[in-house]
Order: C-alpha cells, then sequence, then structure tokens
C-alpha cells in the first residue's frame, strides 16, 4: 500500500487552492527555486543557507527536509491529504505527478507543487476517532501519516 502524506500549506489556508488547482504545494520560494540544483539534503541546506543567511539555522533546516521529502519521499501513486482549519474538515487524494517549481504561484504561497486528483469527498474531523485526530495535529507542513490514521480516513471515504 502507497503511503499517505499530510501536505498543509499555511496551516491550511491554501485548502481551497490545492483543490482549485489539483495541486499539493509547499512555500518556501527560496528553496522551492533551488531545490533542483541539490544533489542532496545537505547541499540544499547550503544553498538555503547562503540564499537566506538571516534566516536562523532551525528554519533552514525545518524548510530543507521538508522541500527534500517532498521533491523526493512523496511519490506519484502516494495518497496526500490537507486539512482546511476553517471547515474542520480533511480532503484525501492521490499524487499524479512529480514537484515542479510554479514561479506563477508564488504570491499564492505555493511556489513548489505535485499534481493531485483529489477524491471528491471531505472527511469531517470529528467523524474521525480521537487518536487519529491527533496524530494528525502536528503543525508540520509535510509528514508521513500514520497507517492506521490513514486508514480511518480512507474508511470515511467510503462512508
Amino acid at each position: 500500500m502507497h503511503p499517505m502524506w499530510m501536505v498543509r500549506a499555511e496551516r491550511g489556508r491554501l485548502y481551497d487552492e490545492f483543490l482549485r488547482h489539483g495541486v499539493a504545494a509547499l512555500g518556501w520560494t527560496a528553496l522551492a527555486r533551488l531545490v533542483a540544483a541539490a544533489g542532496s539534503r545537505q547541499a540544499l541546506l547550503d544553498m538555503c543557507a547562503a540564499a537566506e543567511p538571516a534566516r536562523r539555522r532551525s528554519a533552514i533546516v525545518s524548510g530543507a527536509s521538508q522541500v527534500w521529502r517532498f521533491v523526493h519521499d512523496v511519490d506519484e501513486g502516494d495518497r496526500v491529504v490537507t486539512y482546511s482549519p476553517q471547515r474542520r474538515c480533511y480532503r484525501v487524494g492521490r499524487i499524479t505527478g512529480p514537484a515542479r517549481h510554479h514561479p506563477e504561484w508564488i504570491d499564492l504561497g505555493m511556489p513548489l507543487a505535485r499534481r493531485v486528483d483529489w477524491h471528491p469527498r471531505e472527511v469531517p474531523r470529528d467523524a474521525l476517532p480521537p487518536g487519529t485526530r491527533n496524530s494528525l495535529g502536528p503543525t508540520l507542513t509535510l509528514f508521513r501519516v500514520s497507517p492506521g490514521a490513514a486508514r480511518q480516513l480512507v474508511l470515511r471515504l467510503d462512508d
């Protein structure tokens, strides 16, 4: 079974943009344009530190790690989930394309995107067991969803 990834750019603010454009995306404008030239995670870290010397090292490490995973660890066919805090619901989809730099979407806050086929139904947060809700709560932009939480989300799509 393919893994599932949470992609929650700008704390869920881009939920509607993800659906409108059929993508899951990350911000990190400087990293989005650098990742293609980086041959390793460390090279990406070094390039970002040079491009943004005023940024805290911890922020660079966090951002570079998430961008690297989005480009190199997330695969076509993997499931993806995103969250709308306003609607208190999740949307599940499947990654259908590679990561691409989209400079035309910088103003939207999503310059690095992957095509996604989003499921037409939302999953209400309150329909999930408390343990699943808690496991989906980290504030990271990108993380791998536990197999149990992924199963719970997929089950709710067929309710």
